[in-house]
């Protein structure tokens, strides 16, 4: 067998994109929600929503203690979207 030095046992290097990150990380199931989160990447594209807001709020669902935390994403996004001037339809 071939051993592989300490740097090769590391994954690849690739990053998921925010939308990959977010569909998985939230367990999108529903055509909705990946619409849902599809406007909301490209209103981070565009430079209308801050990534970082998107990134907090992701996390903050995350953490909630449910089997599906799109809803907690959804709605808590919605409302900090809001109060930057940004409306975001929910589903």
């Amino acid at each position: 067998p071939t051993r592989l030095s300490r740097n090769q046992y590391r994954g690849s290097g690739r990053v998921a994109s925010l939308s990959d990150q977010l569909k998985s990380g939230l367990k999108a199931r529903r055509d909705v929600e990946f619409q849902f989160i599809d406007n909301v990447v490209k209103l981070v594209e565009t430079r209308k929503l801050p990534v970082k807001l998107v990134v907090e709020t992701f996390q903050y669902a995350r953490l909630k203690p449910t089997r599906y935390p799109f809803q907690y994403f959804q709605r808590a996004l919605a409302l900090r979207a809001a109060r930057i001037g940004v409306t975001i339809k929910t589903v």
